[in-house]
């Protein structure tokens, strides 16, 4: 097995179908009205319920609309944590470790950095059907990533981070309902997740509120 083979299949292990669904009743029975979006109850309304949220050991600081899940995130040789968080969206951030024993740096191999990435984005579509929307390559405290926006069998969206940093990964994302069919078209949507992915900042020994020391 090559080595990008092997690192694609032991991190970014997203499936979209381990995540509620959404959007797949987005109509009541026997209208053609659109559910209205944002919901009435939608918790994202209420400021005060956007938290900070930080955890230690992955190195990161965070806001979410509400108290995260824990949960393990390890896959085959690396190991990591997520934590979830299910309103009217699902919130996800997550990390895993490289093993020792992959010894390239990825970080700084721009080609093979793409090459990961690529194959991570492939993989969703694989196995979910997703349709990619748009996609741009972004940074975070000078460490390489990537924004994917895909679009769901049913509807939904996902919109996505990818971070490398040394030898671990970081992966922040949230899925909306059907959006698209809403009768705001998805600004609500569009701002909650924004907040949530752009809130994502580095932590620890080398990092100060996402900024190299």
């Amino acid at each position: 097995m090559s080595f990008l083979a092997r690192i694609t299949g032991l991190t970014i292990a997203l499936t979209v179908g381990a995540a509620p669904s959404f959007g797949q009743d987005s109509k009541p029975k026997g209208t053609g009205t659109p559910v209205e979006s944002p919901p009435a109850a939608a918790v994202e309304y209420d400021t005060h319920s956007w938290k900070e949220f930080s955890d230690e050991r992955g190195m990161f600081i965070i806001i979410f609309p509400g108290m995260p899940i824990e949960a393990d995130n390890s896959s085959g040789e690396t190991v990591g944590r997520k934590f979830t968080l299910k309103t009217s969206a699902f919130y996800f951030v997550g990390y895993q470790d490289f093993p020792a024993s992959l010894t390239v740096e990825l970080e700084k191999d721009a080609g093979l950095r793409k090459q990961f990435f690529d194959s991570a984005v492939e993989r969703v579509v694989s196995q979910t059907t997703a349709k990619v929307l748009s996609e741009a390559d972004v940074t975070i405290a000078d460490h390489p990533g990537r924004f994917v926006k895909f679009g769901l069998s049913n509807g939904g969206v996902l919109r996505q981070h990818m971070y490398i940093v040394g030898k671990r990964t970081y992966q922040i994302f949230v899925i909306t309902p059907k959006e698209l069919m809403t009768v705001d078209g998805g600004h609500f949507d569009e701002m909650r997740a924004t907040k949530f992915l752009q809130s994502f900042k580095l932590a620890g020994p080398n990092h100060n509120d996402g900024s190299k020391q």
